[in-house]
């Protein structure tokens, strides 16, 4: 057993580097590499023809007026959706390997935590 007791602080020490590369991530990686300002400009402009012709559909007075709103309304409500979905895409992407650093370095620390009571116990 003497052979393997450096793993439990290996496996702590590494599970520290990760965790802290998790909370340092965030100031590395630009966010803008996921979702440009052209992207956000264009879910900008969908929302707000969604809600001008929102309005409009309700001030409309003649059935094909209406129609021909509901046309355009039902276009921009696609682009509007469909930049989000884009965007919750590029939020994925970005977060991931946050979430990956995490969850490797909690793992990491929960087995040289353990390891290190195995073979404390092992060692009595």
């Amino acid at each position: 057993m003497a052979k393997l007791s450096y793993l439990p602080p290996a496996a702590l020490g590494l599970g520290i580097l990760l965790l802290a590369a998790s909370f340092v991530w965030p100031y590395w990686s630009d966010p803008k590499s996921h979702w440009s300002e052209s992207q956000a400009g264009n879910r900008t402009d969908a929302g707000i023809q969604v809600k001008v012709l929102s309005h409009r559909l309700n001030e409309a007075r003649t059935g094909a007026e209406r129609q021909r709103i509901e046309a355009r309304l039902d276009e921009a409500q696609k682009q509007f959706d469909q930049s989000g979905a884009e965007l919750e895409h590029a939020r994925d992407r970005y977060q991931f390997p946050i979430t990956l650093l995490r969850c490797s370095g909690t793992l990491c620390l929960l087995l040289g935590v353990i390891g290190h009571f195995l073979l404390r116990g092992a060692g009595n």
